[in-house]
């Protein structure tokens, strides 16, 4: 064998093993709290994603609990995941304003195939920083008012209908708390609301937590005062409710399917489990104030900015808010798809199953406004320091709320820098 033949024997053999690594996936990291629903859920995405785009594997990893502190300590050591999930809250915000997230406007430029206008706006505003997108939304929720169709019909009350108002809810309320055994403890309790609940009625009542540029706190305004004195008497004077930070959350949604509690302030999600229980129920718009508005929240994926493979990380992050991803989480019912086609059509609105007014949810959209504390990097902090022990001495303490919010007020405004 002379030395030319061995010579192109040997380079052949190189071409062929790089074209095998070449064959070789690409592998991405992406990660998600919640439990064995979620990995079902998303191992679907998932395999729909591989399908499209063999060369690509995601491999998911499930954080059942502790998910934020987890996240937090792999950002921090330089192992966090391609593909994350996030929340819109303080911690999206402290992420992108430090640099931790892929900016997706420029691979939005140059993508010919996705249109951003699909979407709605409102889910694409909770994700932008400086006029920049770092997420691409997977979930939105507005607030409503579930009700128990049997104990509205076994009290003989006429179901709640949108246009209604606080006094309209508060005499409903009423009507359906009963003690039948006269012990001081309610057998029927008329609501319960979403821990989130006040400041909906503080947007309902013309009001706001933090100033537009949130450099300045409001939360003793007599706007926030008269907002919270509504919950409050409901809470403490009238005993029309349960407080939320009494009961666990598999509770709240027990409680109600039993009939327990006649009507429940929450999101989407709780509807998918009602739909397992056999009862009767469907949904009707918060109640309003001096204006209409409900709160808006939702979820979505970020890409980490020192991702290895970032031009794969966003087909997968683009992938799961595109058709046939959405459509997964539609037809489950635990969220609002951001996808406006999928949105209204019957993968979401399906008429066969619960609630029959279903549209309500995508009604609610236009007078959706976030949760103030979620908006910026310091609301977290804020929220768990100063507002939850200050709400706690109102609804379990029997405290004054105007004192209560003027002495928060007080406090929160050390966070902000002096004018």
């Amino acid at each position: 064998m002379n030395r030319t033949r061995i010579f192109y024997m040997l380079l052949c053999m190189v071409f062929l093993f790089q074209c095998g690594k070449k064959q070789q996936p690409n592998e991405l990291r992406f990660s998600v709290w919640g439990g064995d629903v979620e990995r079902r859920i998303w191992m679907k995405t998932i395999e729909a994603f591989e399908k499209e785009y063999p060369r690509i594997k995601v491999n998911l990893d499930v954080i059942s609990s502790g998910y934020q502190d987890k996240l937090q300590s792999m950002l921090a050591s330089g192992t966090a995941p391609d593909v994350f999930y996030v929340d819109h809250s303080s911690l999206f915000y402290n992420l992108a304003a430090k640099d931790m997230l892929l900016n997706l406007d420029p691979y939005l430029e140059k993508d010919k195939e996705f249109n951003i206008n699909d979407y709605f706006p409102q889910a694409l505003a909770m994700f932008r920083l400086n006029g920049c997108l770092y997420a691409f939304p997977k979930d939105l929720h507005t607030f409503v008012v579930y009700y128990n169709k049997d104990v509205f019909d076994a009290s003989g009350i006429k179901y709640p209908e949108p246009g209604w108002n606080w006094d309209q809810f508060l005499e409903i309320s009423k009507k359906l708390t009963r003690d039948a055994d006269k012990d001081s403890i309610s057998d029927q309790t008329g609501f319960l609301w979403d821990p989130r609940y006040w400041v909906m009625l503080v947007h309902q009542n013309k009001g706001r937590i933090f100033d537009l540029p949130r450099k300045r706190s409001l939360l003793g305004d007599k706007k926030v005062i008269e907002a919270i004195s509504f919950l409050n008497d409901c809470l403490n004077k009238y005993k029309v409710c349960f407080n939320p930070n009494s009961v666990k959350y598999e509770e709240m949604n027990q409680m109600f399917a039993l009939g327990r509690i006649a009507m429940y302030i929450s999101g989407v999600w709780v509807g998918a489990e009602f739909r397992q229980q056999k009862f009767n129920w469907d949904i009707v718009p918060l109640p309003r104030g001096k204006v209409k508005a409900t709160g808006l929240v939702g979820s979505g994926c970020v890409i980490y900015s020192k991702s290895k493979h970032p031009e794969e990380a966003y087909l997968f992050a683009r992938f799961t808010v595109q058709e046939e991803a959405e459509k997964i989480y539609a037809q489950l019912g635990v969220s609002i798809p951001t996808l406006k086609s999928v949105a209204y059509s019957g993968s979401f609105l399906n008429p066969s199953l619960a609630p029959a007014h279903a549209n309500v949810f995508l009604d609610e959209i236009r007078y959706g406004k976030t949760i103030e504390y979620d908006d910026f990097i310091q609301g977290k902090e804020i929220h768990d320091n100063i507002i939850k022990p200050g709400l706690d001495r109102i609804w379990f303490d029997k405290h004054d709320p105007g004192t209560v919010c003027r002495e928060m007020d007080k406090a929160v405004q050390a966070f902000f820098p002096r004018p």
